[in-house]
């Protein structure tokens, strides 16, 4: 523009005021912001979870070589060899490997979990609810935040003020992974 000032573009590729019309919907406009390199991108709702979420997820092709990777990964983490070759079949290589990666692996109980960590069954159940996690299934890779949840307790002497700071940490945690998400 002449002044130097943005205006928003309708769907119709002129300047408008809030909204342009496309069929019968009002759609609001977009209005323009500067990315760090110094351009202009329009802004849009893509960056929302129900976007998201509608969105379906896109997997590289496997060249032979990445099969036999993907193939040999699983194997060491257990799977089972028939899922694998139904796997290979459907071409859902990358989700089976996803989802093995995301698997609770159950492999330590709330006792023995409590143990490693300094904490009695009942405070463990407490620092996984107040980080917002699953409370009836622990895993080895849990010991880290277990430990984390008994030095919390220790450092404030207080188990209701170390809680309320993990409920906060657990709730900025969630709220970071789901911009993560959005961004894409």
């Amino acid at each position: 523009m002449p002044d130097g000032t943005l205006r928003p573009q309708s769907a119709t590729g002129t300047s408008s005021g809030s909204a342009a019309t496309v069929g019968k919907a009002a759609v609001p406009a977009q209005r323009p912001y500067r990315v760090p390199d110094g351009t202009l991108r329009p802004q849009s709702a893509t960056g929302t979870i129900e976007t998201v979420d509608a969105t379906p997820l896109w997997w590289p092709p496997i060249d032979p070589e990445t099969q036999r990777e993907l193939v040999a990964f699983l194997t060491e983490r257990g799977v089972d060899p028939d899922v694998i070759a139904e796997g290979i079949t459907e071409d859902s290589l990358w989700e089976l490997t996803t989802e093995s990666l995301l698997a609770t692996r159950d492999d330590l109980t709330a006792d023995e979990l409590g143990a490693h960590a300094g904490l009695t069954p009942d405070q463990l159940r407490r620092v996984h609810r107040a980080l917002g996690l699953r409370d009836d299934s622990y895993s080895s890779d849990d010991v880290v935040i277990a430990r984390t949840g008994a030095e919390a307790i220790k450092l404030f002497g207080d188990e209701d003020v170390a809680l309320r700071l993990l409920r906060v940490i657990g709730s900025s945690i969630r709220r970071i992974a789901e911009a993560s998400v959005a961004a894409y």
